[in-house]
Order: C-alpha cells, then sequence, then structure tokens
C-alpha cells in the first residue's frame, strides 16, 4: 500500500489538471466584456450643467407653439381691453356727472321748484318732465332737449338743456346751461318762461361770462346784483 502523504498529492494533482481543462470554469464572465466606467470623473461632473441643458430644452418651441401663444397674448389683451372701455361706460352712465342732461336736469328742477316767483306762477304741485310729445305717456317725456357744446380737441365744455314744468296754474318751459368747470347750483343762466310769457331769470351770468378778465366780471356781478 501507498504512504498516505503520497495519496493526499495524487488528489491535489489530479483536481489542479481537472479544474484547468474545465469549459466552466475558464469560461470568461459576461461583465469582462462591458469597458469599466471611471465613476470619480462622472461624479466630479457639474450637476448645475445638466439642469442648465435641460432647461434650454425645455424653452424651445416649435413654430406652432410659437403662433398659439401669440395668439392666447393676443386674446387675453383685447379681453382686458374690451373689459376696460365696458368698465369705463358703466361707470359713466351709473355716475355720469354734471355734465349729463338727465343729472343736469334734475338739478335745475331742484332749483326751480324752491323758487317763489315760480311757485307762484304755477302753483303747486308743480310736475317737471322732458319733451312734450303732446301724449299722456310718461315714458315719451324723460327725453331732455340738450346741446353739447366741444372744444377743438373734442373735449365737452359746455351742456345746455331745455325742458318743461306743469303745474294747477299753467305750463312752463324752461332753459338752463352750464360750463364744465362751475359748481353745482351755478349756471350760465336758468330761466322759466311761463304760459304768459313771462320770463323769470333764477340765474343769468352771459354777461360776466363775457368780460374778459376777473375785475370785469366780479364788476358786472355788482352792476347786476349778482
Amino acid at each position: 500500500m501507498m504512504p498516505a502523504r503520497r495519496v493526499a498529492r495524487l488528489a491535489v494533482a489530479r483536481a489542479a489538471v481537472v479544474s484547468k481543462n474545465s469549459p466552466v470554469l475558464n469560461k470568461p464572465s459576461r461583465l469582462s466584456g462591458f469597458p469599466r466606467r471611471n465613476f470619480s470623473e462622472s461624479a466630479k461632473q457639474n450637476p448645475a450643467s445638466h439642469g442648465e441643458a435641460a432647461q434650454t430644452d425645455a424653452i424651445v418651441l416649435t413654430p406652432y407653439q410659437k403662433v398659439a401663444a401669440g395668439t392666447q397674448v393676443g386674446m387675453w389683451t383685447a379681453a382686458l381691453g374690451l373689459a376696460s372701455v365696458c368698465g369705463y361706460f358703466i361707470v359713466r352712465e351709473l355716475f355720469p356727472g354734471r355734465m349729463s342732461p338727465n343729472s343736469l336736469f334734475s338739478e335745475a328742477s331742484d332749483v326751480c321748484l324752491q323758487n317763489d316767483l315760480v311757485v307762484q306762477r304755477l302753483g303747486q304741485p308743480i310736475r317737471c318732465y322732458g319733451k312734450d310729445y303732446g301724449s299722456h305717456k310718461e315714458g315719451r317725456r324723460n327725453f331732455i332737449e340738450h346741446v353739447e357744446l366741444k372744444d377743438k380737441d373734442g373735449n365737452k365744455t359746455r351742456l345746455r338743456i331745455k325742458f318743461n314744468m306743469k303745474g294747477p296754474n299753467g305750463k312752463a318751459e324752461v332753459w338752463a346751461e352750464v360750463n364744465k368747470d362751475m359748481p353745482a347750483g351755478e349756471f350760465v343762466y336758468l330761466i322759466v318762461r311761463t304760459f304768459t310769457g313771462e320770463l323769470i331769470k333764477i340765474q343769468d351770468q352771459r354777461q360776466i361770462l363775457q368780460a374778459e378778465s376777473e375785475e370785469e366780471r366780479e364788476a358786472m356781478r355788482r352792476l347786476l346784483g349778482q
């Protein structure tokens, strides 16, 4: 029989020969064909550069997208302009100011109804209304005859109106005019003509306003007793 040490050596030698000739053990690894990546270099790259590149790609628009964006902006601009115009006219109708025929009619009517001479001539109660069409329909009498005077730039500078009054004793016609700079309660003229032809001049500043200087206007006021 062979010694135990020699038997062990022969077993080790056979195992080495088998492992050397084995196709499984000598098969190359699947990962060996892939190149090694330098993770240290990729880690050192600035992440901000990737963000800038992505942002640049996101900003680029196609021609169709540019046209659509421009159309949308134009529509919003037009809608905003239309809303502004509508708002202006709504405010002007709700708060017309003194240079509106109906506003001036309301103010002049109040002044006439408080005048003692007008009340004596027409009696009470007195009703004020617009143009008389010879009809009893109140809706048609709401129109106030008026003339708007404008400067060369198209700005309204003066407003003239005419309306009617009626009391138990008869009718009367009223004429009124104001300048745009006049305060409330002041008129260029406010004149009532009764059914008998009598003229009641509640206010008449035409001669005063024709004066060129403030001194001349003050002298005219004293002359007319105003």
